[in-house]
């Protein structure tokens, strides 16, 4: 597997961490259908990521990467909605069920550089998700003057992230020349 690959992966996987941390943290401070939307919009968008990624990988078998995001997107939709209870725990594990059924139909429609394009803005889409429960959360409370300050950081810091993951996916589609192949 790839770095490009790798590191979509681990984004994925650190996204779901960060989803499970503002549940757990956050419940008491948002009311349901805020914790519903929250578990809804984080899985949909890591559903769809994760589609996206294995129709990429298994590009050709159409019924398992679908199977494989599939799955995999309902355990994320579960793990986004756990602490908030069953409700939004199901309206994730649904909501996973079907980005990574879409995102599986996508990536096996798409090239591998052009995958790889549709990986990062899905990155994007993840992050926005998951800084939309904090907008939710400040929601019912008053606004603190910190708060012009965190959406600098965090776009500093997310940029900086993605041009990195940019800067891999670079070598995405490319053949090794004959000069670079040894025998």
């Amino acid at each position: 597997m790839d770095g490009f690959f790798l590191y979509i992966l681990f984004s994925i996987c650190m996204f779901i961490v960060m989803a499970l941390v503002i549940s757990k943290k956050e419940k008491g401070r948002m009311g349901s259908m805020q914790r519903m939307v929250l578990a809804m919009g984080s899985a949909m968008s890591i559903g769809l990521t994760i589609g996206v990624l294995a129709g990429a990988v298994f590009k050709g078998s159409l019924f398992e990467s679908t199977i494989i995001s599939m799955l995999l997107g309902v355990t994320a939709g579960i793990l986004c909605g756990a602490f908030f209870g069953l409700l939004p725990a199901v309206e994730g594990a649904m909501s996973g069920l079907m980005g990574g059924m879409m995102g599986a139909m996508l990536g096996e429609m798409l090239t591998v550089t052009e995958a790889a394009t549709m990986l990062m803005i899905l990155l994007l889409l993840c992050s926005c998700s998951i800084m939309l429960g904090f907008a939710i959360r400040s929601e019912k409370g008053k606004v603190k003057m910190t708060w012009i300050w965190k959406p600098i950081v965090v776009l500093l810091f997310l940029g900086g992230y993605l041009a990195f993951g940019i800067n891999l996916s670079e070598d995405i589609g490319k053949k090794p020349s004959s000069e670079e192949h040894h025998h």
